[in-house]
Order: structure tokens, then sequence, then C-alpha cells
């Protein structure tokens, strides 16, 4: 059941505590979000064992209206672990290092706020 939009559980639950510190930091700056860890899990019969496996943990952030404006994940390579941004409307992403939250919040905010328009054409009148 291991395939790639998986992570171990002891991966799944250390991206969620990383992104449970973002949370409570844009949560004191007025910016709703929440934190998804998702279990996908494969009930058994007599002759197949159950099953679980754990997707990848995603921090959603809101803006007043209530809908979505970014999907926030833990991505680790050889080179270090980043935050991985995703904003909505098929936008770039972008990566922030985990280790200088400080830079991910104002970018965060912005999204929230429709005060950074990624994504959007820009239109002349």
């Amino acid at each position: 059941m291991s395939d790639d939009d998986t992570v171990s559980e002891k991966r799944a639950c250390e991206d969620a505590d990383s992104l449970a510190i973002l949370q409570r930091r844009l949560s004191r700056d007025g910016i709703r979000c929440r934190v998804f860890l998702r279990m996908r899990l494969i009930l058994g019969t007599e002759t197949i064992p159950p099953q679980c496996a754990y997707n990848p943990t995603e921090l959603i952030v809101y803006g007043a209206d209530g809908k979505g404006r970014a999907k926030v994940t833990v991505r680790t390579k050889l080179w270090g672990t980043t935050f991985l941004v995703t904003p909505v409307h098929n936008a770039p992403g972008s990566q922030f290092p985990t280790a200088q939250i400080s830079q991910i919040l104002p970018y965060l905010s912005l999204l929230a706020r429709d005060e950074l328009h990624v994504g959007t054409p820009a239109t002349s009148e």
C-alpha cells in the first residue's frame, strides 16, 4: 500500500508538529488555518489483514470568506526541510526553510488577506 502520495506514520506526525507551530503563530495574527493529518484505512478480511497509510500532512490557510487560500506541506530533501506553500488558482508554489519560520508568516498573511495576488492575470484599463 506504499506509493508516492503516502508517508510513514512517524513522518506524518513529525510534519503535523511542525505545521502546528506554524498554525499557532498564524492564529495569533488572526489568520484562520487548520492542520490535517489524513490516514487511509483498508479494512481487512479473514484472509487479508487491515492496512493503513498516511497522506502527507497539510496546513490549509483560509481567507476571511472561509475559502482556502493556500496549502502548506513539509518537504524533506537532502539539502534540508522546507515548508512548501501552494496557493490556490494554480499559482506557482514557494518554499521556505522550516528553521526560519519568520519568513513564511508574512507571505501566508498576505495570501489570507488577499493582499498578495499570485497567479491572477494583470488587467489594463
